[in-house]
């Protein structure tokens, strides 16, 4: 059986773990699968269970030559057959151990940061990737936008892509209510409408318009999932500014439960690839008021799943909230519901990923 290793340079609460987490359950038949990551964030602990402890470490969101060295000698004891990078940082990390090792690598970006366009150190960055893109196999694109931006950019011209939308399971309408339930009882607003989203706190979610939309509606509960370092600016922010609707959960085991405890799911990000939590808020039938970014257009058809609102406009985000939970609420979550069902299934995700190991395996 063939070996693959994932390598993460985050554990937490994110789209990335997820989207790995999701790729092992649905092809761990397929593939012995090894984790690369870091020890702190509820994802560690998954993948240690799910790999049966094929895990080693990667720390977070930072660059070590004790840990290049480490993961090294992890593909060589191991014999791994394929790398597959997931995020800017990851990817560095491939690119070098490919380099000592001539193991395969597959690259997904899961959203190309928007300030690469300019600035010293990303200019070095957008070198580095032209150059390096020699030692990647294949590059998996998680949104029709993400792959259109890379080519505007001149990033991996010459390298084979696929686009393999991200995919969630589909949730049962038993699951969700007993749930909702649960949720909306811990939360302490059973009748309330909720407002939802789920954020590492830093520049690319900028959390904090979620923070400025909850104090125009301070009839509906606005509810956080996750942690990071711009975390406390948010709650200063509402401290100050008297905004008493909004609830940090912390990071949480189970964001889904969380999911069908609410009513909208409200994105802010700056970019995104293709958002594990929408999707799965989608699963559970939330209608996605988002902004209009790359990765969002692909996952919110306007008017119909919900909406798409310009970035910072507060007003606009406010009214289409509004919309949806004063008219057709029901009209637009079950159109959210099926779109998700039709086009982003976790079990498509993984045949057209297992169909690329294997394409990628025999050709080297």
């Amino acid at each position: 059986m063939k070996k693959i290793l994932h390598l993460t340079i985050s554990s937490e609460i994110g789209g990335g773990p997820e989207h790995i987490f999701q790729l092992i359950s649905g092809i761990s038949g397929q593939y012995e699968m090894h984790v690369a990551c870091p020890t702190q964030g509820p994802y560690y602990h998954k993948f240690e269970e799910l790999t049966l402890g094929r895990v080693t470490f990667l720390p977070h969101r930072k660059y070590t030559l004790k840990s290049f060295f480490s993961v090294l000698q992890y593909i060589k004891k191991n014999k791994i057959d394929l790398l597959h990078g997931h995020g800017k940082g990851a990817g560095f990390y491939c690119r070098l151990l490919s380099l000592c090792t001539k193991v395969a690598v597959i690259h997904t970006p899961h959203g190309i940061n928007k300030k690469i366009e300019s600035g010293l150190i990303n200019t070095f960055y957008i070198k580095f990737e032209r150059f390096f893109s020699y030692l990647i196999n294949a590059v998996i694109f998680v949104s029709k936008t993400e792959s259109d931006y890379a080519k505007q950019l001149n990033l991996w011209d010459n390298v084979s892509s696929e686009i393999i939308n991200n995919g969630t399971k589909v949730v049962s309408d038993i699951e969700r209510s007993e749930w909702r339930v649960e949720k909306r009882k811990q939360l302490n607003c059973v009748e309330c409408k909720v407002i939802i989203t789920a954020s590492r706190f830093d520049y690319q979610k900028n959390t904090l318009e979620f923070c400025e939309i909850a104090k125009k509606m301070t009839d509906y509960t606005f509810v956080i999932l996750g942690d990071g370092e711009q975390r406390k600016e948010c709650e200063d922010y509402c401290l100050y500014s008297k905004v008493k609707n909004v609830v940090f959960t912390g990071n949480v085991l189970n964001p889904l439960h969380y999911f069908a405890a609410a009513d909208i799911y409200l994105s802010t990000a700056r970019w995104e690839g293709l958002s594990m939590a929408i999707l799965e808020s989608m699963a559970l039938g939330l209608p996605v008021v988002a902004t209009e970014v790359i990765g969002n257009i692909d996952l919110v058809n306007h008017g119909e799943t919900g909406f798409l609102y310009t970035i910072g406009e507060i007003a606009e985000a406010e009214n289409y909230l509004n919309t949806i939970l004063e008219t057709n609420f029901s009209e637009f979550s079950q159109k959210s519901k099926d779109f998700h069902k039709s086009f982003f299934s976790s079990d498509a995700m993984c045949l057209k990923t297992s169909a690329l190991y294997a394409k990628v395996l025999r050709s080297k």
